[in-house]
């Protein structure tokens, strides 16, 4: 699985500015490392990770249940219950949603608040799940 590693909003702060705790002036921030030679910084970064698996073979059942009938596992590809995903298919149906559970042989997700995209990425609305 590949995995990709993005920095959102990074923060820097310098210990001229910001004094010896960094907790002075905290509006006062820059998004690139300034100061001079000696100087004392910190940085607050946010870090998001996202991983890609190309699923291969699979079907959708309900609505919210997604089987992988390849023999492959969504356990060994690092998904998990309680994290976020996001599938695209080659038609233009697009989906995020949660993972609610994962059956014990990993090839079963079970998914709740599911939220439809288009091609462009905007959110078209969610789901309405039948029973």
């Amino acid at each position: 699985m590949a995995t990709k590693v993005k920095i959102l909003n990074p923060e820097y702060l310098n210990e001229l500015m910001n004094g010896e705790s960094f907790g002075l002036n905290p509006a006062d921030v820059s998004t690139h490392l300034l100061g001079h030679v000696g100087d004392s910084q910190r940085v607050k970064l946010t870090v998001q990770l996202s991983n890609s698996y190309t699923l291969g073979a699979y079907n959708i059942t309900g609505g919210d249940t997604i089987t992988l009938s390849n023999g492959a596992s969504f356990l060994s590809q690092d998904f998990y219950t309680g994290g976020t995903a996001y599938l695209s298919q080659i038609n233009g149906n697009n989906w995020q949603f949660d993972i609610q559970n994962i059956s014990t042989d990993g090839t079963e997700l079970t998914a709740t608040n599911i939220i439809e995209y288009n091609d462009a990425g905007a959110a078209t609305g969610p789901v309405i799940q039948q029973d």
